[in-house]
């Protein structure tokens, strides 16, 4: 018997309380998706809509661009977790100094990096000139 068992006087089961955590997660699971959904069209038909372009400044100016895919934020993120991977690779490189390991991961991994960085941004640019060729296309 274990006297400093909180649950020890409760009359709900380990099984029962679990049951009760469980279905309140997915009760407020549904009701967050209810909400999001309900916001976001809320929030496309009135505050992103069409007719607001060029009404907003400051913030509200990014927001608007970034909802409507004027701006890739993927761009900023590739670069960013390509510098974290080669300073990985390189640092993780040090652990295997004096064994053949060393110069494959220091060398390979890092060529092996930068190639499959440069293949996503050349998709990444073939979508921009692709936009900016339909952007120039609506204008004429």
């Amino acid at each position: 018997m274990n006297y400093y068992d909180p649950n020890y006087f409760s009359n709900q089961t380990n099984v029962a309380r679990a049951t009760n955590a469980i279905s309140g997660q997915i009760i407020w699971t549904i009701i967050a998706l209810v909400l999001a959904v309900v916001g976001g069209i809320v929030l496309y038909f009135t505050i992103f809509n069409q007719k607001n372009e060029g009404k907003y400044k400051g913030v509200m100016a990014v927001l608007y661009d970034l909802v409507h895919f004027r701006y890739f934020v993927i761009d900023d993120l590739f670069r960013i977790l390509y510098i974290i991977s080669v300073l990985a690779i390189t640092l993780l490189s040090f652990s295997f100094i004096g064994k053949w390991q060393f110069l494959v991961l220091l060398i390979g991994g890092n060529l092996g990096l930068r190639i499959s960085y440069e293949l996503m941004m050349l998709f990444l640019g073939l979508c921009h000139d692709v936009r900016n060729l339909s952007n120039k296309k609506k204008k004429d």
